[in-house]
């Protein structure tokens, strides 16, 4: 009998094996932990599930935020180590391009003095290291069993990508687009801030956040679990005590969830002001019809931001209520796989949300940024040379009348 296929299909190896799922009364195993079987040859015995172990099925393996770890992805992809490098080296191209397109942009003067392009230039920065850690780590993955110190790389990535570096890098990308949307506020509903305030106010919020968010993982060192199995060394700096778990899971909710309350609020304060401010002037259309116009007129601000906070909520959400027996099916894997594209999807649109909707932003991309006046001066060539070719293509049809 194979336990770990039973587990997986309780129904199928009751059937097969001709065993009974135990009664209330001599099941002494923990509840939701194990199957409890028997027959008439065998005792009463345990089937724990993957995430525990124990006499009794009493002992987590895990703490529950690596859930993700028993997910059966390759049930669903060719290779789910293979499928998640692809997806990871994506992730990183899309955001290291958008980043490098972005941050050219807003560098440019008449960006770079206000308050908001100083975010957006952090935003950008961001974006580029997050690219990077991405493309270098899941390209190794699948050749780690041939790098020389597997388990050293192994420490690496969980210490890097997991727990410190890349977990700091989100949640200040977060933050900077919360404050973008301060900022947007701050300006658009009072008379004393203006867009080309000193800069001084984005300087000091961002070397806050900045320091904050690495600070924010420290909890981490102090509340890992002890004498782990060797099989956990990927994820054992992010398998966490009870405690542990507590503390990571009350900051990663506060990152995340304080940087939706904060976007939400921001976003209806604007929405709200700008409705109130076109009423005075307009007001026989619908209600529908002017939010709808609002949201024409300022896609900028409202569109970007919401489709990369709507493109991260399902995993948000899913974390949240993902435990670690409940990630063990074809499902959960098939749902994972989907809402990972969803996270990925709006990166790979960054420059276009950011850039392309602001006609203030695609005016400066073309004219003041390194590679949009390049790319008019290709143009140009290329315009050129055709035009060329099409006179000396006139020329030649007259000479032959």
């Amino acid at each position: 009998m194979n336990v770990n296929e039973c587990v997986k299909d309780i129904s199928h190896c009751l059937n097969v094996y001709n065993l009974t799922l135990c009664y209330s009364e001599n099941n002494t195993w923990v509840e939701n932990h194990s199957y409890c079987i028997f027959n008439e040859k065998i005792k009463p015995t345990c089937l724990c599930l993957p995430c525990f172990t124990g006499e009794k099925c009493e002992e987590e393996i895990v703490s529950r935020n690596l859930w993700t770890i028993f997910i059966p992805l390759d049930e669903v992809t060719i290779g789910g180590a293979t499928t998640q490098a692809i997806l990871g080296g994506l992730f990183g191209g899309f955001l290291i391009l958008n980043g490098i397109l972005c941050l050219q942009t807003y560098l440019c003067q008449k960006l770079r003095i206000t308050n908001l392009g100083i975010y957006l230039i952090m935003l950008s920065i961001v974006s580029i290291f997050i690219g990077l850690l991405q493309i270098v780590f899941t390209s190794l993955i699948p050749y780690v069993k041939k790098l020389p110190q597997p388990s050293l790389f192994a420490d690496f990535y969980c210490f890097i990508m997991s727990k410190f570096v890349t977990v700091s890098l989100i949640a200040m990308y977060n933050w900077f687009i919360a404050n973008v949307a301060i900022e947007r506020m701050l300006v658009e509903c009072f008379t004393s801030y203006n867009l080309y305030d000193s800069r001084r106010r984005s300087f000091i919020v961002s070397t806050i956040i900045i320091i904050i968010c690495p600070l924010t993982t420290l909890p981490g060192i102090f509340t890992v679990r002890q004498n782990q199995p060797p099989q956990l060394r990927s994820v054992q700096c992010i398998n966490f005590t009870h405690l542990g778990y507590i503390l990571y899971a009350t900051i990663t909710r506060i990152h995340l969830f304080a940087f939706y309350l904060l976007y939400i609020i921001m976003n209806i304060i604007v929405l709200g002001h700008l409705l109130r401010h076109r009423r005075r002037f307009t007001d026989n259309d619908s209600l529908p019809t002017q939010l709808w116009v609002i949201l024409r007129k300022h896609k900028d601000f409202f569109i970007p931001y919401l489709i990369q906070a709507l493109g991260q909520l399902p995993n948000i959400v899913m974390d949240f209520i993902m435990t670690c027996p409940m990630a063990n099916t074809t499902l959960v894997a098939r749902i994972s796989v989907a809402f990972y594209v969803i996270q990925i999807a709006p990166f790979a649109l960054t420059f276009y949300l950011y850039t392309y909707l602001s006609p203030v932003y695609w005016s400066e991309f073309w004219n003041s940024s390194p590679i949009g006046t390049c790319l008019i001066k290709v143009k140009e060539k290329v315009r050129t040379i055709h035009n060329s070719y099409n006179i000396e293509n006139n020329k030649l049809i007259q000479t032959r009348f």
